[in-house]
């Protein structure tokens, strides 16, 4: 884990001292290739496990329930303390592509059909580690955080704290609703904040000293979607969202995603005056992810 957030780190600053060169923009577009590639060999691993595939259905079902809660508690704090603050279609066919890639290496690794060499249980940390390099370089060169940082505000970080805060209070009634999760495990899998690829990957190697491979596997699963669940309803629901509670519950709700996948809905819902403030929430969350989903591991 502390490999994962000394590489984010790392990652951002030499992107931003290597901002003037034409190759680190080039890197960041590998981010694409390197996610579909740790969701396929995240399937692989899931479909050749007969008793995860059996129970599918079952982890489904808890995956909603975690990400209604996240969805619920980030919205409930935004909508309490919103008076303390100022004032893509493209993003939903990246979501179906990442299925796609999922659901394809689910289906090979079920059948059999893939090399050994898939199954590695130190390959989705490889692949992992190369995609927080390229994605930390892109946040270190890209224009977002050098917008960020010339509009920033201190009070710009009571969002993202709202998030984490109304994520997790929600997320802990969980284990009132999931039998079998104990506390930690309700708040690791809601940790993830929308980022399916990397909080999914770190649960499956961290959780399995404590619930074995197979009890981590099957907690990986759920995190994987629920934070997809999540992404698809800050999707869906933005306008909802803005309407009911206001213009920062979006950016809340949408996680880490508000920065990237739900950037274009947040500028038309709540106004364009707050992508820097979405762009900090997402670079926070993000940052937060590979610490909170470690500390519940």
């Amino acid at each position: 884990m502390f490999r994962i957030v000394l590489l984010l780190f790392a990652g951002i600053g030499a992107g931003y001292l290597l901002r003037n060169w034409s190759f680190v923009a080039r890197l960041e577009r590998g981010v694409s290739l390197t996610v579909w590639a740790l969701l396929f060999v995240f399937g692989v691993t899931i479909g050749s496990n007969r008793e995860l595939i059996a129970n599918f259905g079952r982890f489904g079902w808890q995956a909603a329930v975690i990400a209604c809660l996240g969805v619920a508690g980030s919205f409930a704090v935004v909508f309490v303390v919103r008076r303390y603050f100022s004032g893509k279609e493209g993003a939903m066919r990246d979501s179906l592509i990442v299925f796609v890639f999922f659901a394809v290496g689910v289906a090979l690794g079920y059948a059999d059909a893939v090399p050994t060499w898939l199954l590695d249980p130190d390959l989705p940390m490889i692949i992992l580690s190369v995609m927080v390099v390229l994605v930390s370089l892109g946040l270190g060169a890209g224009d977002n955080l050098h917008y960020m940082l010339r509009t920033f505000n201190w009070r710009m970080f009571l969002l993202p704290l709202c998030t984490i805060v109304g994520t997790l209070l929600f997320s802990a009634l969980g284990v009132l609703v999931l039998r079998g999760f104990s506390l930690t495990d309700c708040l690791a899998v809601g940790s993830g904040f929308g980022y399916y690829s990397l909080s999914s990957v770190l649960i499956a190697d961290l959780k399995s000293a404590t619930l074995g491979v197979q009890g981590a596997a099957e907690l990986a699963t759920v995190a994987l979607l629920a934070n997809v669940v999540r992404e698809m309803i800050a999707l869906f629901g933005m306008p909802l969202f803005a309407r009911w509670g206001g213009p920062l519950a979006p950016i809340s709700v949408s996680g880490v995603t508000s920065m990237d996948v739900c950037l274009p809905s947040i500028a038309r819902y709540s106004g364009s005056d707050l992508v820097p403030l979405a762009i900090l929430h997402g670079i926070v969350l993000e940052v937060c992810v590979p610490i909170l989903v470690g500390a519940f591991c």
